[in-house]
């Protein structure tokens, strides 16, 4: 058992998840005597992820036997959801980006009369999405574009005349490349690697690897029943997160206040109600993960 889970780790093998009943396996026991267990699964590669990012392992109904047929599909269908907006990294370094939300944040908003910080975020969101189409591009299709124009001078049979423009290519589609790998970084959010390293590969498998895992194709109704399609999943979600929040018999003891003895002074009171400062609220983002999960707005405290 040593042996094969050393064999795993060497050769980046992953165990690819599931959809469906926890379990793959049972004793078919009954009562107390039974037992379950999830000893079958699927294992992928790196390599594997990257060329089947969507893949993913269904538990099928266990008829006949006491382990569970596992079916792996590879090219599941493949529904349109409109993305949120992320804040990328690497925007921060083009050179248009300071004048871009210099100029979105001074901006009022319709959307609010004192125009707070939500409302200045929306605006400048909605601004750098249209400043990523039009101006800084999509990674693939310009490193893509960048490839056949260079491909096109070396066939052009004019090398040396060429050759300038040639080196002027590569060195932009080397940032390019940079930019690749930086954004990978940021999406597979993982610390083990430095700043300074080069691991695409990685990066992007492990990039691809969170968003299958991720992405919700199955639940479970209160009633036992499975449930796969995508309207059915957005009811249960919005009814389940609407209840959870309204308590259905409230009981409260309007005296418990005076059991218990306050601790806290009315001077301590009031530093816990006043507002904090901008060198406090900047502190707290200083000290936060810089490039981890955004918050519901799409920035992360990197941006700041």
């Amino acid at each position: 058992m040593k042996r094969k889970a050393t064999t795993r780790t060497t050769k980046k093998i992953q165990d690819a998840g599931y959809e469906g009943a926890p379990f793959t396996w049972s004793n078919n026991r009954q009562g107390n005597g039974n037992t379950c267990e999830r000893i079958d699964r699927a294992l992928t590669s790196f390599l594997c992820i990257q060329n089947f990012p969507n893949t993913k392992v269904s538990h099928l109904p266990r008829v006949g036997s006491d382990h569970t047929p596992l079916l792996l599909n590879s090219h599941p269908d493949k529904q349109l959801l409109q993305k949120p907006f992320r804040c990328i990294r690497s925007w921060l370094s083009h050179p248009s980006i300071s004048a871009l939300v210099a100029n979105s944040w001074t901006l009022p908003s319709n959307s609010d009369q004192n125009n707070n910080i939500y409302s200045k975020l929306q605006l400048l969101s909605s601004d750098l999405s249209q400043w990523n189409s039009d101006v800084y591009g999509n990674i693939h299709k310009n490193i893509k574009s960048l490839n056949n124009r260079i491909d096109s001078l070396h066939k052009s049979g004019n090398y040396s005349a060429n050759l300038e423009k040639i080196k002027k290519l590569q060195t932009e589609l080397g940032d390019w490349y940079k930019i690749k790998n930086d954004y990978y970084h940021q999406l597979s959010r993982d610390k083990f690697f430095k700043e300074y390293d080069q691991n695409t590969e990685y990066f992007h498998a492990t990039a691809s690897n969170r968003k299958r895992i991720n992405a919700i194709h199955t639940l479970r109704e209160p009633s036992g029943l499975w449930i796969s399609e995508r309207d059915q999943i957005n009811s249960l979600l919005i009814n389940h997160f609407s209840q959870i929040g309204i308590s259905q018999i409230p009981n409260y003891v309007e005296d418990l206040s005076n059991i218990i003895d306050p601790c806290i002074s009315e001077e301590e009171n009031l530093a816990l109600t006043l507002t904090p400062s901008k060198q406090e609220i900047w502190n707290t983002i200083s000290n936060m993960n810089q490039w981890g999960a955004p918050g519901p707005d799409g920035f992360q405290p990197g941006f700041f």
